[in-house]
């Protein structure tokens, strides 16, 4: 991958997780795009990623090499509490974007998060 190609995308960049993997990219040659929701700062861009038409079309205009994926709601008793919130965070936007990879123009990796979504 040549270096003018090295362009990640990262959801989630202001959680724990995130702001690791966005602080070492940053330190790399990498141009990088951090997503929040919440906790949206001037560095990181708000991306509402339960509203689909959002997502893609952020993702096709950021035309990304690569796409870390680390958004999600990660404390169990808010997952219950707002559990259609969760779903849609946890599961919904990261098919999304599974599909949006399948273009071939980027690749995708995905922090996954232990949960049953199959009891409600």
């Amino acid at each position: 991958m040549s270096s003018s190609s090295r362009k990640l995308l990262l959801t989630g960049a202001s959680g724990l997780l995130g702001r690791a993997v966005h602080k070492r990219f940053l330190e790399g040659s990498w141009e990088v795009v951090g997503t929040a929701f919440s906790r949206a700062t001037d560095q990181l861009v708000k991306l509402d990623l339960a509203k689909p038409e959002e997502v893609e079309d952020f993702v096709k205009k950021s035309k990304p090499s690569v796409l870390i994926h680390a958004a999600a709601q990660r404390y169990p008793d808010q997952v219950e509490k707002n559990y259609e919130d969760a779903f849609k965070l946890n599961v919904e936007s990261s098919e999304l974007l599974a599909k949006l990879s399948g273009s071939g123009s980027h690749m995708l990796t995905h922090i996954t998060v232990f949960g049953n979504y199959d009891n409600k």
